[in-house]
């Protein structure tokens, strides 16, 4: 049974509704406390999504039992989808996670994000390696100093958004030696579209924090964030992302993707201008760590891999692309019509595209100490 279909069990939406009454389209109803109006569930976009996955049946939230029109309680207001989202699927915040008696800031941060989740309706679930305008809309592309006279920058790392202020990278992305990066990009999947270029955003990095015990001869600690000049004004394809908070793994059943762009060879690891995404599965520490032993990969990991980081591989069933950019975003994904994600690990040094054993990524839940005192010191 998927955590979805658990947390339905444990959670159903029932409609509040006086049964004595018969309801036409257009009469006003309520879903718990979240106000809504009578719709035929076709006309209802907030919930379309989750009925025809089967995450919700029709008689737990229909407006009256006796129609046959299937009229059913549509929320009328943004906040109140959101409301209903942490019913349906409370993402892995509630579920997965005790829920501390004082939240920690990244929590704090996450609800009020949440609050002002921006919605499009076009677009709606994952599917295929190639990546939809706004379908991640936390990733960024990292800009540093190009020597191509036709490009300004060259986007060679990858980071997350997880404030108006903030993006989440690897350390070794920003502490290249004499060429530290320059701009994020947002809201942008292809780096050869001038117009895409020119709709989305490019805003300078005003500071770099390292986190303080990374060092570059080996491979821990590997994450950093960026501090920006100026706010980024959200949109529906440029949003931040909250964090997983949790340092145990999540449920097998999770769906976890890698957003890059990829590299076009093996051999010259060449980025590509496209994103992509590939669905990965977690690999356990202790297969994880034999698997570099016994491929004599251990020079830079003197401890083997440890807690504060996640081994991840590209999943048996699905062909994935070869991945190639660090920093990027290892996100678990909560809710495909609305793309709500978790950021759960950052690609780290050893992301291994063509070699057969699993990938490293910096486990982010190890670090919300680090990210919280920079990022979040007002919500403590």
């Amino acid at each position: 049974m998927s955590s979805v279909h658990y947390l339905l069990l444990i959670t159903s939406v029932v409609c509040v509704l006086k049964q004595t009454r018969t309801f036409t389209d257009g009469d006003t109803c309520t879903i718990e406390s979240i106000p809504g109006i009578c719709k035929r569930s076709s006309e209802c976009s907030q919930l379309s999504e989750y009925i025809k996955r089967g995450d919700l049946e029709l008689e737990d939230i229909e407006c009256d039992i006796a129609t046959a029109e299937n009229l059913i309680c549509c929320p009328t207001t943004s906040y109140s989808k959101v409301l209903l989202l942490k019913r349906l699927q409370p993402g892995l915040i509630w579920s997965v996670t005790k829920k501390p008696i004082k939240e920690r800031p990244a929590e704090k941060a996450c609800h009020l994000l949440e609050e002002k989740i921006i919605v499009n309706s076009n677009l709606r679930v994952l599917s295929s390696a190639s990546v939809a305008l706004g379908e991640f809309p936390h990733m960024v592309g990292i800009g540093y100093k190009s020597n191509d006279e036709h490009k300004t920058y060259d986007i060679r790392c990858g980071g997350t958004l997880i404030d108006a202020k903030f993006v989440l990278t690897a350390a070794h992305c920003i502490t290249v030696s004499g060429k530290p990066p320059l701009i994020v990009r947002l809201g942008v999947i292809n780096n050869t579209d001038v117009d895409e270029i020119k709709n989305g955003l490019e805003i300078p990095i005003k500071k770099i924090h390292v986190h303080p015990e990374y060092v570059s001869t080996a491979a821990y600690n590997d994450i950093g964030l960026l501090e920006l000049e100026s706010s980024v004004k959200f949109k529906s394809n440029i949003f931040p992302t909250c964090l997983y908070t949790s340092i145990d793994d999540p449920p097998t059943d999770s769906v976890l993707y890698a957003t890059v762009w990829g590299i076009a060879s093996t051999t010259t690891r060449r980025p590509l201008d496209v994103l992509l995404k590939g669905v990965q599965e977690l690999v356990p520490l202790d297969v994880c760590n034999s698997l570099y032993k016994e491929a004599g990969l251990t020079k830079r990991k003197p401890k083997g891999i440890i807690q504060t980081q996640i081994c991840s591989e590209a999943k048996k069933s699905e062909k994935s692309p070869c991945l190639g950019d660090s920093g990027g975003p290892i996100s678990l994904v909560v809710d495909p019509t609305w793309r709500i994600y978790r950021l759960i690990g950052v690609i780290s040094a050893d992301f291994s595209c063509g070699f057969p054993i699993p990938d490293i990524n910096t486990r982010v839940a190890a670090y919300l100490d680090f990210i919280e005192n920079i990022v979040w010191p007002h919500l403590k």
